[in-house]
């Protein structure tokens, strides 16, 4: 039993530089695979840990409260180790931009919120120094394009129009669209100057069901001038979710935060609905949705294909499945993800998610690594094994032969022969009861 690397332990082997950039906390789903592995999203502490260890070169978003080590099950602090691990660590958008514009930092970490980055339509007045996805992704390629010359991995989330559709927040959707829009373009003005890049832009799935045009469009629809959709979401002044985060506790002022939601004119039987709902968030978007004439099928994901751009050469076309993307990557890296040597040997780098990724020029080296089940490896050489800590917080595999001590502890890349520390070619990982060590076969 095996388990598969991920793209940026696949890139890193090939000599590349690699970075994440994310709007969501670091360790959300999408960043997450691509950085570590678990069997569950929410098990942020581990997926946390492994990214630190992985040492990728560029890692940029939210998601510091899971770094500290007062939030964390095993007492760890994670931001020492970053910052013993030689990154310029930043929390500011002025910080990252020192960070960068000193040419001197070739690894750097921002985490720039404890949990989520605020939405791009609300950056300017709820979070001035947060960095919109952009200016992350502007800086990320600034500094994986000086790594090397063999070239860059980069993987970039839009995170947050997933969350947006959820709520049914149109001013939410468009503003996360705005700023995914921004940094595709970051992504590929760098294309177009290397000439040897490979950008994806894709969605992970569809979400929400959003029409433009609802019931209340039936038979004006065919006759419907553009402003009649689009006029009442001008009115806003923040997104849903901005709005929402200036509501006192005891909704004092629901009135102002209806009206930086674009609701104003609420008739009084509108307001006497908003003031006794349980959910003042559902009903704010449904009355706006409702202005808007925008219709919603759900608040969960729907089952349509989703659109990919790409950009370079070796980019993919045509209709194809969504794993098959990863594997597109690999093959214009030149890489493996199943322990083999991959690919084509294909020039220029790559990324993909549901957001602006970029890859450098350059050709990349085929290196290679593979997980291994641990308990049935070590035991197929001979040794003892044994998993200690099981049911702690630092559970840690051990192999024992002759005078021989083997301890791998979970989610760190190093382990310890006979307590001196060897590195690892990536984390170790401790899933399903089973823990999988990375080897250079």
């Amino acid at each position: 039993m095996f388990l598969a690397v991920n793209l940026t332990e696949a890139a890193k082997q090939a000599g590349l530089a690699t970075g994440i950039v994310s709007t969501s906390e670091i360790q959300h789903a999408t960043p997450a695979s691509y950085s570590a592995h678990s069997t569950g999203r929410g098990n942020y502490h581990d997926i946390a840990e492994q990214q630190v260890y992985q040492k990728l070169d560029v890692v940029l978003g939210g998601g510091k409260s899971s770094l500290l080590a007062k939030n964390r099950a095993d007492q760890e602090d994670l931001l020492s180790e970053i910052k013993r691990f030689g990154y310029k660590f930043v929390e500011t958008k002025s910080g990252l931009n020192a960070a960068v514009q000193q040419g001197k930092a070739d690894k750097v970490w921002g985490s720039f919120a404890e949990n989520a980055l605020s939405n791009h339509f609300d950056l300017e007045s709820l979070t001035p120094e947060q960095p919109s996805l952009a200016e992350m992704t502007e800086a990320a390629i600034d500094v994986l394009a000086r790594k090397n010359d063999k070239g860059f991995f980069l993987f970039v989330e839009g995170s947050k129009v997933d969350w947006a559709a959820h709520k049914n927040d149109p001013v939410g959707i468009v503003s996360e669209v705005l700023g995914f829009d921004e940094a595709v373009g970051k992504a590929l003005e760098f294309a177009r100057k290397d000439g040897n890049t490979m950008v994806i832009a894709v969605a992970d799935h569809g979400n929400s069901g959003l029409s433009i045009g609802s019931s209340a469009t039936d038979h004006t629809y065919m006759k419907s001038p553009a402003d009649l959709f689009v006029k009442p979401l001008k009115k806003a002044g923040m997104t849903l979710e901005g709005a929402m985060a200036t509501m006192m506790p005891n909704r004092s002022n629901l009135d102002e935060v209806a009206a930086r939601y674009g609701l104003k004119d609420l008739s009084r039987d509108e307001w006497r609905e908003l003031k006794r709902t349980k959910d003042v968030e559902a009903e704010l978007a449904r009355l706006l949705s409702m202005r808007a004439k925008l219709g919603f099928t759900t608040h969960g994901h729907t089952g349509e294909d989703v659109f990919l751009y790409a950009y370079g050469p070796g980019k993919p076309s045509g209709l194809i499945e969504n794993t098959e993307v990863a594997h597109v990557i690999a093959r214009s890296l030149g890489v493996g993800l199943n322990g083999e040597v991959g690919g084509n040997g294909g020039s220029g780098g790559a990324g993909a998610g549901s957001g602006a990724p970029s890859g450098g020029g350059g050709t990349a080296a085929g290196g290679a690594i593979e997980y291994v089940a641990a308990q049935e490896y070590f035991a197929g050489k001979g040794y003892s094994v044994e998993l200690q800590g099981r049911l702690t917080s630092n559970p840690a595999f051990v192999a024992k032969k002759a005078s021989e001590t083997l301890e791998f502890p979970e989610n760190k890349n190093y382990y310890l022969k006979n307590g001196m520390q060897v590195e690892c070619e990536a984390p170790n990982v401790f899933a399903g009861g089973m823990f999988f060590v990375a080897l250079n076969p």
